[in-house]
């Protein structure tokens, strides 16, 4: 019998060591979002007339009264107020002369050397960026063999002028058309000035950091770097995923858009989205992405390990004046799970702990001062656990009795 109660005796020890030294498994998770903005450019010019007055420019005065041999200043000024863009003039002259010789090309003045006429156009060789101006022309001569038969009759120059995109648009000037078959388009849309600067390039990044032990992204705005986007722009660049950790961690990506308003949806699904991770393509769609809306795996990142993930966006050049000044908002969410393994020493599950026990908020009992360590994230389940202290519990106080007992048959 003694036999017999030394092995049921070793066993609920063992089953008590066990327990000591049990292990807690739990995934510990975190998220970040990034928000990128999108939007496309406009083509906008204005152009206005002036005159020069006493060695001053003022706005022109029209219904002037002419002579033979006058000559007229006259100063047609464009300026470009949005993107970088190509300019054309039609000019045409409009008179009351019944088949008399009236204004044409040579009675213009002052015309730069950048202006070339190629068919019915002037064409302007030098690209606008945005708030240069370019002068057609600074004045006008009336011919001096215009007598009575002109008197009283009336003149006039209409000018009308064009611009498209210099972004992925070359002319040839040296063609009859140097902007080839290009249709030209009315545009119609409201405008506060508004230009899209392209901001400082910056690596962009998405770590697991080891001290702050959360998911870090930066910059806010992956899109940041990206001037308005034009028709036929190829956007590209690229973003490190990292694991700072010393545990292993599987890091997720997925994508929500913020687009509100139909025709917002409907300029994110014109634009081309290509994302590949390491070299492995992940997606290939518009830039709506819906069925990227559940998180796909980058990787499994073993601890200090690194990768790249890769995206490019495409305009098509077919895309017209109908998505000048279009917004759209596009979050892409990095997510993480981390496998963490928490051991329980023998001295946290024992009754006798330290005399300068500490609260959970790591402050000393006794002196109130600060424990100087932090309290670890739990994760995980920790029934287990419980369940196992408690049967080592048990456990002891059994062995206690059973011997007790024991001695007294003794």
């Amino acid at each position: 019998m003694k036999k017999f109660l030394k092995w049921i005796l070793a066993g609920i020890l063992t089953a008590g060591s066990i327990a000591m030294c049990v292990s807690a498994y739990g995934k510990f998770s975190d998220s970040v979002t990034v928000t990128n903005h999108i939007s496309t450019g406009d083509i906008n010019i204005s152009m206005k007339e002036l005159e020069k007055k006493n060695g001053k420019e003022i706005l022109y005065q029209n219904q002037k009264m002419v002579l033979p041999g006058d000559r007229i200043s006259k100063i047609p000024r464009i300026t470009n107020r949005s993107e970088p863009c190509w300019v054309r003039v039609k000019i045409t002259y409009a008179d009351n002369l019944e088949n008399r010789k009236g204004l044409n090309d040579t009675n213009l003045t002052g015309m730069p050397k950048y202006w070339v006429k190629k068919g019915a156009y002037f064409y302007c060789t030098r690209k606008l960026e945005q708030g240069e101006s370019a002068d057609i022309f600074t004045g006008v001569t009336i011919p001096e063999e215009w007598t009575e038969p002109y008197q009283e009759k009336k003149l006039g120059i209409t000018i009308v002028a064009d611009a498209i995109q210099a972004a992925n648009f070359s002319p040839d000037f040296n063609a009859m058309s140097p902007w080839g078959n290009q249709e030209i388009l009315r545009c119609i849309h409201d405008t506060n000035g508004r230009v899209v600067k392209r901001k400082s390039q910056v690596k962009l990044r998405v770590v697991f950091e080891r001290d702050a032990h959360k998911l870090i992204a930066a910059p806010e705005d992956f899109f940041a770097g990206f001037s308005a986007a034009m028709p036929g722009d190829v956007l590209e660049d690229s973003v490190k995923i990292k694991n700072a950790t010393e545990n292993t961690a599987e890091i997720f990506f997925r994508t929500s858009a913020e687009c509100k308003s139909v025709k917002d949806q409907e300029f994110l699904k014109k634009l081309k989205l290509v994302i590949s991770m390491d070299g492995k393509k992940l997606y290939s769609g518009d830039l709506l992405a819906v069925s990227l809306n559940k998180a796909v795996s980058l990787g499994i990142f073993q601890p200090g390990k690194s990768g790249e993930m890769k995206f490019q966006i495409t305009v098509p050049s077919e895309l017209n004046n109908d998505f000048a000044l279009r917004n759209g908002d596009v979050k892409w969410i990095f997510s993480v799970e981390e496998d963490q393994k928490e051991k329980i020493q023998p001295s946290q599950t024992l009754a006798g702990q330290s005399e300068k026990e500490e609260n959970s908020d790591g402050y000393s009992r006794k002196t109130g001062a600060p424990s100087g360590k932090t309290a670890p994230v739990k994760t995980g389940d920790d029934t287990g656990i419980r369940f196992f202290l408690i049967l080592e519990g048990v456990s002891l106080l059994a062995g206690i009795l059973v011997l007790r007992k024991g001695g007294r048959k003794n």
